[in-house]
């Protein structure tokens, strides 16, 4: 019914293609979040999402608080208890119906989450700067790199989380300034609170709430005014008391972790984890994370259009928030930093990628057609080369160093066989038996995969570590996953040497062997036979979710 429009009329209203253009990019962008996501998780990085659920899902009431894994723990978590929830309730909802859960069933929620991330992005700054910066604003977002690989992964669900509930926290109390009413303080309220469950680094996010309250003042040019007014709108009950109760509430159970009463200890903890660096500038650092995140041609025009935002920061213009985020989540980075940290510059390079959609939006606004020629050239050359990174980042792929190389977490992985290793082990070892993991394998993937007490390092140094421990291990495994190149370090270090029990194969290729004291003939399987296995024995909710090793 178009209630007496035409639809030739519908079609020329702006709003029209508006919406058109920006479900054409939520479609690209889920192309690019979802296409080969359904394999087995590459690295704990990938599984600790999976493994916390599992590990510590409700299965009766007793369980809430009973050991060994009481459930209540699963809310522990340095990343919050938000992704922990979010995974539960979806996985409960899957396997109720009978779905097979899979790695893709794991990622899709975050997947889901960070295209929201798109669609706020492109309605905040359509409210600061248009339909167009809406369009570029998704247009940029869909194709920045680290976003589009952290979103594929739900053991990285908390920093896509992050990034969208800061948009939404700051969106709201910009909102709540400009215009404070019962309803926007407590939207603005709601959505600090809903921040402050997943951000890791809280300080900081207060600091731009408070600063996006300034922003939104109207009716004075003079800072004191605009600071008193900033002060009286952030501490009046019906807004401080919520986020208060949940800063308290974090910090009361990283208190608790501290005296080893929690698993962990919540989001605050990582306050105390971080860099292992003092202050400094640390700008080559800073420099080779930015460019490995966005490409270097992507990082120079993303950082250009910021110096262009200047203006608008002098003035206190609204349009600058974008900016202040930005400086506020990537500056610590230059200051308190060490190599290879890249996922968390999401929320600085999400927000980059926001003022970049308002800078050229405000460009191709103007009379003049070789500034509107220029902005859509920024545009084309930042979606292009953003793009091109992006496809790097998430596939084995080399378009050469000015596009970047390099894969992040969340990318496609070659498979490294410990999935289809553990639908062998779960059928053909004890529940009891110690399993050994090679640096490959961390804790938490060989939980989800293993279901077996293991000796494993997470984040180990150098690839003899792991091997090293096998000197003074307490209990000798009787479990050894090991690559084929790396089995000199395993009979360098063993006490007594294992025989060989199972060689798992991709495409004839070995890529894993199962050494062990069991008597029993060589094995050989092919991964991706084995891995079918292990979805049609331990994919339904039962086995998924229960603690027992066996079918």
């Amino acid at each position: 019914m178009l209630d007496n429009m035409s639809l030739a009329q519908v079609i020329k209203r702006p709003t029209f293609w508006y919406h058109v253009i920006l479900i054409m990019i939520l479609v690209l962008a889920a192309v690019l979040r979802l296409y080969q996501n359904d394999r087995p998780f590459a690295s704990s990085d990938h599984a600790e999402l999976a493994a916390i659920v599992t590990f510590f899902y409700p299965r009766s009431l007793a369980s809430l608080i009973e050991a060994p894994a009481p459930s209540w723990q699963a809310l522990t978590s340095v990343h919050g208890m938000v992704p922990v929830l979010i995974g539960m309730v979806a996985m409960t909802l899957v396997g109720s119906i009978g779905i097979t859960i899979t790695e893709w069933w794991w990622n899709l929620p975050f997947v889901l989450i960070s295209l929201m991330t798109l669609y706020a992005g492109a309605q905040f700054a359509k409210a600061l700067g248009g339909q167009r910066a809406g369009i570029y604003a998704a247009l940029f977002i869909s194709v920045l790199p680290i976003h589009a690989v952290t979103s594929r992964s739900s053991g990285l669900a908390h920093v896509t989380l992050m990034a969208l509930s800061q948009l939404l926290a700051l969106w709201a109390v910009l909102i709540y300034s400009e215009n404070p009413t019962r309803v926007s303080m407590r939207r603005a309220s709601l959505a600090v609170s809903f921040a402050l469950l997943i951000d890791l680094f809280f300080p900081i996010l207060l600091a731009l709430i408070c600063a996006a309250a300034g922003l939104g003042v109207r009716h004075t040019t003079s800072f004191w005014e605009r600071l008193a007014r900033t002060r009286y709108l952030l501490t009046r009950p019906g807004f401080l008391l919520l986020p208060f109760m949940i800063i308290l509430g974090n910090g009361v159970l990283m208190v608790a972790s501290r005296l080893g009463w929690a698993f962990q200890g919540g989001v605050f903890s990582r306050l105390f984890d971080g860099s292992d660096r003092q202050i400094g500038i640390y700008g080559g650092a800073f420099w080779t994370n930015a460019v490995f995140v966005v490409g270097v041609v992507g990082l120079v025009v993303l950082v250009g259009l910021a110096l262009a935002a200047l203006p608008w920061l002098l003035r206190l213009d609204r349009r600058t928030l974008p900016l202040i985020w930005a400086l506020g989540y990537l500056v610590p980075f230059v200051l308190f930093t060490r190599a290879n940290i890249t996922a968390y510059l999401v929320m600085g390079m999400v927000a980059l990628s926001l003022n970049a959609a308002l800078i050229v939006a405000d460009l191709g606004a103007r009379r003049s057609s070789w500034q509107a020629w220029g902005a859509l050239g920024l545009v084309a050359v930042l979606t292009i080369f953003l793009g091109l990174r992006t496809l790097t980042i998430i596939f084995p792929l080399n378009f050469g160093s000015v596009i970047g190389a390099g894969q992040a977490q969340g990318g496609v992985f070659p498979d490294t066989g410990l999935k289809a290793a553990g639908w062998w082990l779960r059928m053909h070892t004890s529940s009891d038996d110690l399993v050994f993991g090679d640096a490959r394998f961390e804790p938490y993937e060989l939980w989800y995969y293993v279901r077996r007490p293991s000796l494993a390092l997470t984040d180990a140094q150098r690839p003899e570590e792991p091997y090293a421990r096998l000197k003074t291990a307490a209990q000798q495994p009787r479990i050894f996953l090991v690559p084929p190149d790396r089995v000199p370090l395993l009979f360098a270090y063993v006490e007594h040497a294992p025989s060989l029990l199972l060689v798992i194969t991709d495409q004839e290729k070995p890529i894993l062997h199962i050494y062990g004291y069991q008597p029993m003939p060589v094995a050989y399987l092919d991964v991706a036979q084995g891995n079918r296995w292990f979805d049609q024995a331990f994919g339904h909710a039962a086995a998924m979710f229960s603690l027992a090793t066996t079918p």
